[in-house]
């Protein structure tokens, strides 16, 4: 296998590496791939190689040099496929690979479901169906979670951010288009209250993430802020003894919560990307298109799609049909509620007209009065329902 240290100065790497959390992560998976490449091309012997041939290839008018990469990477992924490796493994070498070409200005272009990983017939029949947290459970566990760390956790699960993410995560970063902050106002004081546009490059694959900050994930952050005096710079959110976040700090912490509200066995195999998973499960019920689904948690976009922006309206639009499954508050937010007084519209409608025939009678039977009664009785209920749920 290729030392590390035989082509981790090099300048390619260097620029690659610059700003990623988990350098060293990435650079036994790459260590990897390149020992592999040597097998099959032993010219390519250094990084600096492989991105000068990506330059001259992509000036190529022959569609093979083109993307000769592209079917390197393919091929790579078919040999791990036949090391009987987990999907999320194969995935973790394919990332870094990738990465150090996109971080490098020089991405590479799949075709649809290209890079599908497809992992062997013994370990699917190895497998164990993965828990994903549900939104009961995040509530308990928000429940018994101080200031800082529920600011963490809805952070996390109202956003899709991965740990990584998190951990570089600045106040900075919410800004709109003219620089001025979404977080507070011109004299500096805090204003935000509702969802708040977030727009990230992804640590790992340098794709842009658009998301939001949801009002109640906010609200958490500045309290947090407001402990801290305010600031108006710097990371988003820190340890509990104010230092910056790691991922280590991260899944360490959740685990102890998760741990603690749900039970022993559950905090043992928890990692921060499950609320990952957890957001990207509310997205699926989401009804959205596919597209802003990508777009939202940070996936290539496929085809030519890529290469067209999509507004803060649209993200804010289709946020706003995310979050009633994001939603701690279920007497607020309760989709379900809203939707069974929706199929009552029509039953309210016709109460009321009875209502008004009734008293525009000059003289009511004892039936009509039992009536009456209970129609009041049921248009009582329909607003107290419609109270929780303002």
């Amino acid at each position: 296998m290729v030392k590390e240290q035989d082509w981790e100065n090099d300048k390619y790497v260097v620029s690659w590496l610059e700003g990623i959390v988990k350098k060293d992560d990435y650079k036994r998976e790459f260590a990897l791939f390149f020992d592999w490449l040597q097998q099959r091309h032993p010219e390519l012997d250094t990084p600096t190689k492989l991105i000068e041939k990506r330059i001259n290839d992509l000036r190529s008018d022959n569609p093979v040099d083109r993307e000769f990469f592209e079917s390197l990477v393919v091929s790579f992924k078919n040999h791990l496929e036949q090391k009987n490796l987990k999907e999320g493994t194969i995935r973790a070498y394919l990332r870094s690979v990738r990465s150090f070409f996109s971080r490098n200005r020089l991405p590479l272009q799949f075709k649809r479901k290209e890079m599908k990983v497809e992992e062997s017939l013994e370990v699917r029949e190895n497998h164990k169906p993965k828990w994903i947290i549900g939104n009961e459970e995040i509530r308990a566990v928000y429940s018994i979670s101080r200031i800082e760390d529920r600011a963490l956790l809805l952070t996390l699960y109202h956003t899709g951010l991965s740990p990584i993410d998190l951990c570089e995560l600045k106040i900075e970063n919410f800004t709109n288009t003219v620089g001025e902050s979404r977080l507070y106002d011109k004299e500096g004081k805090w204003k935000a209250k509702e969802h708040v546009y977030l727009e990230k490059k992804r640590e790992k694959t340098d794709v842009w993430q658009k998301t939001c900050l949801s009002e109640e994930a906010v609200h958490d952050v500045g309290l947090v802020l407001m402990k801290r005096g305010y600031p108006k710079e710097g990371y988003l959110l820190l340890t509990r003894k104010h230092q910056p976040l790691t991922v280590r700090y991260i899944n360490e912490r959740l685990k102890e919560l998760v741990g603690l509200a749900l039970g022993k066995k559950y905090g043992k195999e928890f990692q921060g990307s499950d609320l990952r998973d957890a957001y990207n499960d509310a997205l699926l019920r989401s009804d959205l298109k596919q597209e802003i689904k990508d777009i939202m948690f940070g996936h290539e976009r496929a085809g030519a799609r890529g290469h067209y922006h999509v507004s803060e309206a649209t993200i804010k639009e289709a946020y706003e049909k995310v979050f009633p499954y994001l939603s701690i508050n279920s007497i607020r937010r309760s989709r379900e509620d809203i939707a069974r007084i929706s199929t009552q519209q029509k039953e309210l409608i016709d109460m009321l007209k009875e209502l008004i025939r009734l008293e525009i009678r000059k003289e009511l039977t004892k039936e009509d009065r039992e009536g009456r009664d209970k129609y009041l009785e049921k248009l009582k209920e329909f607003q107290d329902r419609l109270e929780k749920l303002t």
